[in-house]
């Protein structure tokens, strides 16, 4: 759990520090005032990455050479631990327990992080790139060393594809034994994850109630076989395509998601609502699903997503979120926080301009 988090020079945020030790944090404000800047401070924290953009230029504040962000976690086993972010606009440091570190790696042992955001949705109807990126994200989150993997296959397929280019096919048998090595590592840990994870999603849509819809999803490898060495044999004998084309045709590069609603593909035939409700639940199945792998309850951060249910189904997802750990919630003013959220010790904020106001209310 964060028991407080900070910042200097962070986008549009008023340097300060505030208390945010308490299992509900509810950020409130208009659209623009900042709610979402303070969520993605606390996932800076986490990861050291944003989850808005790569361009460390647009975090910092105009006007400004650098920013840094800040915070005091106390780990389940009740040490407080200084997490440190310091933003150049091509550099960045990370600072655990004022050590200098080398890999942001080492902060994903503290604790697991997820984002409820109003995109989420695009992993249900939109390209296979995103559902890559949603297997990557949960992947990343229960086995650290997947990301090197990752970027092993990356480095691996780029200088294989250069090779196609340039037509040397004595070097493509050294890539194709060396790809094949890797998207085989890759393609049975996206298999065995999302196994589970679909066992999961659909309990999760059966424990929420979909009125007798059943929702699933299924993993489709691009390049799939049993084993390196049949892995090596289809490479070799696309080899000719791939060379006319000039790029690696089949791999975990090309891997997709098909989300079906009784059967049927739901970007043609769930409804608008059935959509958002079905990415929330995504998340929800993410959240339960790390908790399970790790032992580790997440710490969520809800950006404005609960905006487009009914109260019931808002109360409805709320409570279907495992509890443990820690959830940030952003809501505009008119909101009724206490009707969705329930109970329970909550510290409530009011953003504006940048400013972060404790409500005297809150608990």
């Amino acid at each position: 759990m964060f028991l407080t988090i900070g910042s200097e020079g962070f986008r549009n945020i008023v340097t300060g520090t505030i208390d945010v030790g308490a299992p509900v944090v509810v950020f409130v404000g208009e659209n623009g005032q900042g709610k979402t800047n303070i969520l993605e401070l606390v996932y800076l924290l986490c990861y050291g990455v944003s989850f808005r953009t790569r361009q460390n230029t647009f975090l910092i504040r105009r006007g400004r050479s650098s920013c840094r962000v800040h915070g005091e976690f106390r780990t389940e086993e009740g040490y407080i631990l200084p997490i440190l972010v310091e933003i150049g606009p091509t550099s960045k440091e990370i600072f655990l327990n004022e050590k200098k570190i080398a890999n942001r790696k080492e902060l994903f042992s503290i604790s697991p992080c997820i984002v409820f955001a109003h995109d989420d949705i695009q992993f249900v109807v939109g390209s296979p790139l995103l559902h890559r990126q949603f297997m990557n994200q949960i992947l990343t989150l229960v086995d650290p060393l997947f990301l090197d993997s990752l970027r092993t296959y990356n480095r691996i397929l780029t200088s294989r594809n250069e090779a196609l280019k340039e037509a040397r096919e004595d070097l493509l048998d050294v890539y194709d034994d060396q790809l094949a090595d890797i998207a085989h590592q890759i393609t049975v840990k996206r298999e065995r994850m999302m196994d589970a994870f679909s066992s999961i999603l659909r309990s999760t849509c059966e424990e929420f109630g979909f009125s007798g819809n059943v929702f699933d999803v299924s993993y489709r490898a691009s390049l799939k076989g049993d084993g390196k060495e049949e892995l090596m044999r289809i490479l070799r004998s696309e080899r000719t395509q791939d060379l006319m084309v000039g790029f690696t045709r089949r791999g975990p590069h090309r891997d997709r998601l098909v989300f079906t609603m009784n059967g049927h593909p739901v970007p043609d035939y769930a409804s608008t609502g059935e959509i958002r409700l079905l990415s929330l639940l995504l998340r929800v199945a993410q959240t339960t699903y790390v908790r399970e792998s790790t032992g580790k309850t997440p710490i969520l951060l809800f950006d404005d997503v609960l905006l487009e249910l009914d109260p019931l189904k808002r109360r409805r997802v709320v409570e279907m979120i495992p509890h443990g750990r820690q959830s940030f919630f952003t809501f505009l003013p008119e909101e009724p926080i206490l009707q969705v959220l329930g109970g329970g010790r909550s510290l409530v904020y009011h953003v504006v301009e940048g400013r972060i106001v404790p409500d005297e209310t809150s608990q």
